[in-house]
């Protein structure tokens, strides 16, 4: 059984793509330096984001906060990135948490969400996750000036779907798929653009 699950697992992980979608960013200075490998352990804070069902390994209530600024120009706008998460540690009913995320030019347009998280453990070496998102654009005064019909406060709101499995003590795999359900755009309204994550994380005291 095991066997047969590895393998559908790594046929999983050859399909997967990820992409550039709504809010798409990296949270905290280890996913940073794990890439989306990140998926797979999800064991802090920051499994808000990348992996809720994550949020079942953590044994105590947890806060973060990042703030980065990816372009800083000496005139003009500048492009941020801000996080802040609250999770509440594994109990007897699952886990839960919430999110707080915006990323985008401070002067003209912004994507912010706004996501309540919910893990739970289906038996000790599978687990699955849940976001419930608000999916906000939000377009600054100064942005209004520009005459695009784009540049319009927009909001949606979308899920998140994860699991996690626990293959042995030093081997996970897990997957996330973003954005269901989600759609924004005034002239054509369309689905916000999904991304699916899985990956295999081996590793020992990381």
């Amino acid at each position: 059984m095991r066997r047969w699950l590895v393998a559908v697992l790594c046929f999983v992980l050859g399909a997967a793509c990820a992409r550039a979608d709504f809010n798409d960013i990296i949270t905290g200075a280890r996913p940073a330096g794990m890439g989306n490998a990140f998926v797979a352990l999800a064991d802090d804070v920051n499994a808000l984001y990348w992996n809720p069902a994550g949020l079942t390994l953590q044994k105590h209530m947890e806060l973060g906060f990042m703030h980065a600024d990816e372009l800083t120009p000496t005139s003009g706008p500048s492009i941020g990135t801000d996080f802040l998460g609250w999770t509440s540690g594994h109990g007897p009913f699952g886990a839960t948490g919430i999110a707080f995320l915006r990323q985008g030019l401070s002067d003209i347009q912004q994507e912010r969400t706004l996501s309540l998280s919910y893990g739970y453990a289906l038996t000790p070496f599978t687990r699955v996750g849940l976001n419930l998102k608000s999916m906000a654009v939000v377009v600054s005064p100064q942005g209004r000036f520009f005459p695009d019909p784009a540049l319009q406060d927009d909001s949606t709101q979308g899920l998140d779907l994860s699991f996690l499995h626990v293959i042995t003590p030093d081997l996970r795999v897990g997957g996330l798929a973003r954005n269901f359900l989600a759609r924004l755009g005034h002239v054509d309204r369309q689905d916000v653009g999904r991304s699916y994550r899985s990956r295999i994380f081996l590793a020992k005291n990381i």
